[in-house]
């Protein structure tokens, strides 16, 4: 869930990012290509370039202040997450596994392959119930929380393997939203 989520967010904020403006890094990429590197590639080569700096002129580095807004709220190789999501447990005992078969094309004559035949096994109308925590949190990683919830509820984020046969649909539902404050005073709402 956590990769795929991850991606979504990405592609969104890519989406919305003017073309020259602060985009969202590349975590699988670790050499500059198009200025866009990963946010711990980022880090790294400050953190190089400080440390042949003199004590007394180094800077404080944190790797948050860095990082883009996917980074900070997933975090990074430098960095932990803000968010946690627990594994999924079974909510009921509904749903099936489906047996699909396929067919196999050899790549090089475009014809079905001597062995013509594979199969996959599909889990089909099963409800599944799952965790997320978002703690140390500012508003902007509640709006990217928010923006995930609601596609998930509109079927928009397709999970596993075969999505471009249509397989992997997912529909989110949210059961219960719970804040916790800690602090000295207790909340006035």
């Amino acid at each position: 869930l956590r990769g795929s989520w991850r991606a979504h967010l990405e592609r969104f904020l890519r989406s919305i990012s003017p073309p020259n403006g602060d985009r969202v890094c590349d975590p699988l990429l670790e050499a500059p290509a198009a200025g866009n590197t990963s946010c711990s590639s980022v880090f790294t080569s400050v953190f190089k370039a400080e440390a042949l700096k003199p004590v007394n002129q180094r800077r404080q580095l944190v790797p948050y202040r860095i990082s883009c807004p996917i980074c900070r709220l997933f975090g990074s190789s430098n960095q932990g997450s803000r968010i946690s999501i627990s594994d999924g447990e079974r909510a009921d005992a509904k749903g099936s596994i489906m047996v699909r078969e396929h067919v196999a094309i050899d790549r090089k004559t475009g014809n079905v392959a001597q062995r013509a035949l594979f199969k996959q096994d599909a889990l089909q109308g099963a409800a599944f119930r799952i965790d997320i925590r978002l703690r140390n949190f500012e508003l902007s990683h509640v709006y990217l929380l928010s923006l995930l919830l609601a596609d998930l509820q509109k079927e928009r984020i397709p999970l596993g393997s075969s999505k471009n046969k249509g397989y992997g649909q997912v529909k989110g539902r949210i059961d219960e939203v719970r804040l916790t404050s800690f602090g000295a005073a207790p909340d006035p709402f």
